[in-house]
């Protein structure tokens, strides 16, 4: 994504600790987490990291399959991939709503959630 927003004139940062451990010391307005929540070896404090870099009413845009089925859990072709270790469910994306002042304001029910900080 970072690659089209350049093409596009956008100036943008990465951050991923697995493929791209740079430092995010910049104020955000939006931030696009595509396909990196899966890769947060210590969710919390990574969740955190992004956080602290939003700005007030800043949208945050998360990527990621969720699961749905505990049953079906080990099958799930997203744990098959070595770079996965942190998953996550609706109810998760509920609880870190409440717990870093986030609004969700789309979900498309399956990979897209758009947060906005409150």
């Amino acid at each position: 994504m970072s690659i089209l927003l350049a093409r596009e004139g956008y100036r943008c940062d990465n951050y991923d600790p697995y493929f791209v451990r740079n430092e995010l010391n910049t104020a955000y307005d939006f931030i696009f987490s595509t396909e990196v929540f899966e890769h947060f070896r210590q969710p919390r404090q990574d969740i955190e990291k992004i956080v602290n870099r939003l700005r007030p009413e800043g949208i945050l845009v998360v990527m990621t399959a969720r699961w749905t089925d505990l049953a079906s859990f080990g099958d799930w072709y997203y744990t098959r991939d070595a770079s996965h270790v942190a998953f996550y469910h609706d109810q998760t994306f509920a609880y870190l709503c409440g717990e870093f002042g986030f609004q969700n304001i789309y979900d498309d029910g399956q990979r897209v959630l758009l947060l906005r900080k409150i």
